[in-house]
């Protein structure tokens, strides 16, 4: 493997762990932004051309993205959209920076292998987590997944809050009669407070 291409497995990499680390928002944003710029730089223009010609896929990709921020123009309710653009910004720039990036296979594999890796390692981590807490609490209820997901506080199911690691203790649906969830959640996310 070359050593621009390790560089560049090792960004992903390392941004989708940081997907996990719900207190390194600025680490998160740090390698999103590396990630892009380092993207742009790795392959020529002509050779980002030919490849935007041959995947018709990503044409739709930076529709959808197109999409987004134009709803954001067009809607009355700018805090939230902003809220919403901010949360899908790498649907809008990993099309056009990775996207467009030819990887060997066995590059791509590498890659592959690592983040399934880094996903049985974290849900490992939950699950002895959920097994501790049943036996200190003897309720068998954090063995279920609505004690590793925020889907037990959201009407609307949104599996990415608690995933992204977006709550907040002072939120009502923490108090009382969650709290113990609550920190299982915390735990799962591995947040120190």
């Amino acid at each position: 493997m070359k050593r621009k291409e390790f560089f560049l497995s090792a960004l992903v990499v390392l941004f989708i762990a940081s997907f996990f680390f719900s207190f390194f928002v600025a680490l998160k944003v740090i390698l999103m932004g590396g990630l892009v710029l380092y993207s742009f730089l790795y392959t020529p223009i002509k050779l980002k051309l030919k490849l935007l010609s041959e995947r018709k896929y990503t044409w739709f990709m930076v529709a959808f993205g197109g999409w987004m921020i134009a709803s954001f123009f067009l809607s009355d309710n700018r805090s939230d959209g902003l809220r919403s653009l901010q949360l899908r910004l790498p649907l809008i720039l990993f099309p056009l920076s990775i996207g467009l990036i030819q990887f060997p296979k066995t590059v791509r594999n590498n890659i592959l292998l690592c983040i399934a890796w880094i996903v049985v390692f974290a849900s490992l981590i939950c699950l002895a987590i959920s097994i501790y807490k049943t036996i200190d609490t003897g309720n068998s209820a954090w063995l279920y997944n609505d004690a590793l997901s925020d889907n037990q506080f959201s009407s609307s199911g949104d599996y990415g809050v608690i995933a992204a690691g977006f709550y907040t203790p002072t939120l009502g649906k923490f108090k009382g009669d969650w709290a113990s969830s609550f920190s299982t959640i915390k735990s799962c996310n591995l947040r120190s407070s």
